[in-house]
């Protein structure tokens, strides 16, 4: 008898987290090739996720990240590097009203 392995919710929700910035790299091809080769420059990732897809997303691209609601409870807020990123999550075709 074969059993089916169900996937989870979680399982689920990354997978469709990778689909859709896959489907996003392709459609913009020269956008992101720059994360691929560090080339020697200091990269930052700022996140914000309710459900850690966009952490999953996230730690794809570097591994130097930073939670933007934690990062907002600190008194100073200086940050240096070459390239910065942002991830979080598209509500409506708009960005979440704390980023």
């Amino acid at each position: 008898m074969t059993t089916i392995k169900r996937m989870t919710r979680r399982e689920a929700l990354k997978n469709l987290g990778l689909l859709a910035s896959g489907a996003f790299i392709l459609g913009t091809s020269n956008v992101l090739t720059s994360c691929t080769s560090d080339n020697g420059k200091k990269r930052i990732v700022f996140y914000f996720t309710g459900s850690a897809n966009s952490l999953y997303v996230a730690k794809q691209l570097d591994t130097e990240l930073y939670s933007i609601p934690q990062e907002m409870k600190k008194a100073e807020r200086h940050y240096k590097a070459d390239k910065i990123g942002i991830v979080c999550p598209i509500f409506e075709l708009d960005l979440p009203e704390y980023v």
